[in-house]
């Protein structure tokens, strides 16, 4: 690592917390390191951070890379619902140029994180991606759309769970509903996609957890 870089958890970054992220070492930690720091600066200069950490979400080359734009625009979402929408519009955008006919595992948690926003569009989405799933009688992924679900109708979400096969992704799937159900309406706001224990909320400041 060369002289005054940083590798990691942007908590360091305190007084400028931006300048810090930005020579965060790891290109997939980048962006979620810049809303990381924009979360600690006033909104109006927050703004212009969120901003640059979806921009730098785009360009990581992830297989799903929609997971940590939709965060971000959802982070923002939560502090200013003008700039959330246009952080929004945006990676929907990018999510829709880049996503292929029949490929229901890519973008679910984008709609998870849309929910709070258009629940029905959130839920007709992940409904064509559930449908897709069944179609190819799939065994492995579709626990991330229940997971997604769960955001828009946890009813919805249990009767899903129930209909997977793979006794793993079941209980995977049915682990995090319970999880879910014992988040607080804020840390719901908050989570990422993946990790909904009370470890990964103590964790949430640390870009390696998006």
């Amino acid at each position: 690592m060369r002289r005054g870089a940083l590798s990691g958890n942007p908590r360091i970054a305190i007084r400028r917390p931006q300048r810090c992220a930005r020579r965060v070492t790891h290109a997939s930690h980048r962006a979620p390191s810049l809303a990381l720091a924009a979360e600690n600066l006033p909104l109006e200069s927050a703004k212009a951070v969120y901003r640059e950490a979806l921009e730098e979400s785009f360009k990581n080359r992830d297989w799903d890379n929609s997971k940590t734009s939709a965060r971000i625009a959802a982070l923002a979402w939560n502090r200013d619902r003008a700039l959330g929408q246009e952080l929004f519009n945006a990676a929907k955008t990018k999510l829709t140029a880049t996503e292929s006919s029949g490929d229901w595992q890519r973008g679910n948690a984008f709609w998870f994180f849309y929910a709070r926003v258009a629940p029905g569009e959130s839920r007709l989405q992940l409904e064509k991606s559930w449908s897709a799933s069944r179609r190819q009688n799939a065994e492995w992924g579709r626990e991330s759309i229940v997971r997604a679900m769960t955001a828009v109708d946890l009813q919805r979400a249990l009767e899903m769970a129930a209909e997977i096969s793979n006794a793993q992704e079941k209980f995977s799937a049915q682990q995090h509903i319970a999880q879910y159900l014992l988040l607080t309406n804020d840390e719901r706001m908050k989570v990422s996609f993946d990790r909904w224990d009370v470890a990964a909320l103590i964790r949430e400041s640390h870009p390696t957890d998006w």
